[in-house]
């Protein structure tokens, strides 16, 4: 079984390569019924992309046997601890989880309309 992990098009891991500078270490993908997901590794001060992923902008993707398997956005990065960077992802569905949005009527709104709305205003947070 092969498992990719990436991010910008850049791969952090392949667990097919050995090179220890292009490790991840303790990598651990956890999912459950409607829940986010979440994705947590650690890379070596010595990776490639060591300081490369950012809070809240940078996105990540795991592939398991070349099948799109998870997608996420780093939330979480902590500083370097022994030679050794925490890096945690949310699933795409907590993308939504920063967004506000403001009262509006619900009455007479199909459920493509509202969820039309709540992208526009969390795209209006995230890009405006």
């Amino acid at each position: 079984m092969e498992w990719v992990i990436e991010s910008g098009g850049e791969v952090l891991w392949d667990s097919q390569v050995t090179d220890p500078d292009l490790a991840v270490i303790d990598p651990r993908l956890s999912r459950s019924l409607n829940a986010a997901g979440q994705l947590t590794f650690k890379l070596s001060t010595s990776h490639p992309m060591f300081g490369r992923l950012n809070e809240g902008t940078s996105w990540v993707r795991v592939y398991k046997n070349g099948v799109l398997d998870f997608r996420g956005r780093v939330f979480r990065t902590e500083k370097p601890l022994h030679g050794y960077q925490d890096i945690a992802v949310e699933g795409a569905l907590a993308a939504f989880n920063d967004t506000v949005a403001g009262p509006f009527d619900l009455t007479a709104v199909t459920p493509t309309a509202f969820l039309q709305r709540l992208v526009a205003d969390h795209n209006a947070q995230v890009l405006g």
